[in-house]
């Protein structure tokens, strides 16, 4: 058998191997998005999103006050966040709507706003459930899109 130009066939098989990785990594999906960028669309939509609070834990036990399940939580893509109550207060004098910043930390894993961090459990398209530790107790509020 003729050899066509490659001195050994040992050769060859790196050479090809070699070919074959370089095509592999340069075919990568760099572009893949993160995520927080994943995570920011499925909280905010496009533009903004609406959730309402359907349950608030406390160490695994319901909390979730009856005046807490009118409030409207929009987030917005320009990273507000504003909470409407709709008809309960939950104490006089409380404003019926607050507005904050929001911001993701530790790529995307972690929500902050209104002053407190929360770690995002889960999030979907319909679904976020936020997790947060205060005063030796774990509070795990669970969202859905309005």
């Amino acid at each position: 058998m003729k050899n066509l130009g490659l001195v050994k066939t040992g050769q060859y098989h790196v050479t090809l191997y070699v070919i074959t990785l370089l095509i592999l990594f340069a075919c990568s999906k760099d572009n893949d998005p993160s995520r927080e960028e994943i995570n920011e669309k499925l909280l905010a939509g496009s533009d903004s999103k609406t959730w309402l609070i359907i349950s608030s834990t406390v160490n695994g036990t319901e909390s979730l006050l009856d005046c807490v399940t009118d409030d409207y939580w929009t987030f917005k893509r320009t990273q507000q966040v504003t909470r409407q109550d709709q008809t309960t207060p939950c104490t006089n004098g409380f404003p019926n709507s607050q507005s904050s910043s929001w911001n993701f930390g530790d790529d995307g894993g972690w929500l902050t706003f209104f002053g407190g961090t929360y770690e995002i459990v889960s999030i979907t398209e319909n679904e976020m459930k936020l997790k947060f530790p205060s005063a030796g107790k774990t509070y795990i509020d669970t969202f859905v899109k309005k």
